[in-house]
């Protein structure tokens, strides 16, 4: 075999295990990147939708008359906001479940619920105290009885916030 023969074969082998290093090590280390990525921004977009709706009842509860304030809030994919009139606070959880579309493939879909097997789920939990001189009245914050809105049903959501004087009551409704 001449010189240049043995070059391209040498040359060849190398770039085959460059090629098997990248699709083992690098590309699985990529796609927990991109993961944790998501899992940080829906954290973040329901801790913001929490800090949003906390705000404005601290806000409105504390002027004096009736006052009246109407607020949209944005919840992502599997993210929870609910209004907790008991505790006085508003509570978040921002749930993951991501598994690819293909094996293999960088196109991931959510999917909110537990039954997937072999697929991890977590979810971040967090709370809003909203002013202790507030009494919360979360009745209506969402049409079912559960009050807690939730991403995948209705993404962005008209809340209004009333608070009516003669009674010290601040209403959170969703519309």
């Amino acid at each position: 075999m001449n010189r240049k023969g043995q070059t391209s074969i040498e040359f060849l082998f190398l770039f085959l295990i460059m090629l098997y290093y990248l699709t083992t090590v690098i590309q699985p280390a990529v796609d927990a990147a991109g993961l944790k990525i998501l899992e940080v921004n829906r954290t973040g977009q329901a801790k913001l939708a929490a800090m949003k709706l906390a705000n404005a009842i601290n806000e409105i509860g504390t002027l004096s008359g009736d006052s009246r304030k109407t607020i949209w809030i944005f919840a992502a994919d599997c993210t929870e906001i609910k209004c907790n009139s008991a505790e006085n606070t508003i509570d978040y959880n921002a749930k993951f479940g991501m598994q690819p579309v293909q094996p293999g493939s960088t196109d991931y879909s959510m999917d909110c619920t537990a039954g997937i097997a072999n697929m991890p789920q977590f979810s971040h939990a967090g709370t809003i105290s909203v002013l202790k001189d507030i009494t919360l009245n979360c009745l209506n914050f969402h049409a079912d009885t559960s009050n807690t809105l939730i991403g995948y049903q209705t993404p962005k959501d008209k809340v209004i916030i009333t608070k009516n004087s003669t009674a010290n009551t601040v209403l959170v409704q969703s519309a």
